[in-house]
């Protein structure tokens, strides 16, 4: 049910709004309703930034950027290859 309801989030994504639920809530019950909410309210945050600069977005997102993970590095390497 849920890989429907949030087919475009990454699992990192999922993984993300609970760590942030878990630390902002009010009710301390793991339950469908409450990481239903927590998901919700992470894919509003990414949906609400996506249209900024990454060094203006949201630094709960900082996972989400490209820094560091070596991706130039490789599209480099990859248009050598060609």
């Amino acid at each position: 049910m849920m890989l429907e309801d949030f087919k475009n989030l990454y699992f990192e994504d999922i993984v993300q709004s609970f760590r942030q639920g878990v630390r902002n809530t009010d009710s301390f019950v793991l339950n469908v309703q409450n990481y239903y909410k927590w998901i919700k309210d992470h894919r509003q945050l990414i949906w609400n930034e996506a249209s900024k600069e990454p060094e203006r977005q949201d630094k709960r997102l900082v996972y989400r950027s490209r820094k560091g993970t070596g991706l130039k590095i490789m599209n480099k390497e990859i248009k050598k290859l060609k």
